[in-house]
């Protein structure tokens, strides 16, 4: 039978914790992690970014395509100017969330409201 001083010094042994060295490899581990993730999540944040506005300017895009059609309708069947599309879209009143959508002449410009680097530019054209 084990006297009670082995079991206790059994017990002790056995509740060890983590060496120096394997705590600093962890630690480098991680730090390595985390120099490779950084930068690919900054990379498909701006990514993302551009995405979103290209998806604005497709917006805008349809505005103007919705504009055009509005505008045969209420004359017969006439076809408008670009200009009178324009006009009839009004691009930076009918268009919220987080990008500024400008649409001069056949140009849609979307530009994020809150970083200047999420910008896209796409046109159109009567049809």
């Amino acid at each position: 039978m084990d006297s009670m001083h082995d079991v206790e010094k059994r017990a002790t042994r056995e509740q060890r914790g983590f060496t120096l060295i394997e705590i600093i490899a962890v630690l480098v581990i991680l730090g390595i992690l985390a120099a490779v993730a950084v930068p690919k999540y900054q990379d498909l944040q701006t990514e993302a970014g551009v995405a979103s506005a290209k998806a604005a300017v497709a917006a805008g895009q349809s505005m103007m395509t919705m504009a055009y059609s509005k505008l045969i309708l209420e004359n017969n069947g006439t076809v408008p100017t670009l200009d009178e599309v324009v006009t009839e879209a009004a691009c930076p009143t009918n268009v919220t969330g987080d990008y500024d959508v400008t649409c001069t002449g056949g140009t849609i410009t979307a530009t994020s409201k809150t970083n200047a680097a999420y910008t896209a530019t796409g046109t159109w054209t009567l049809p």
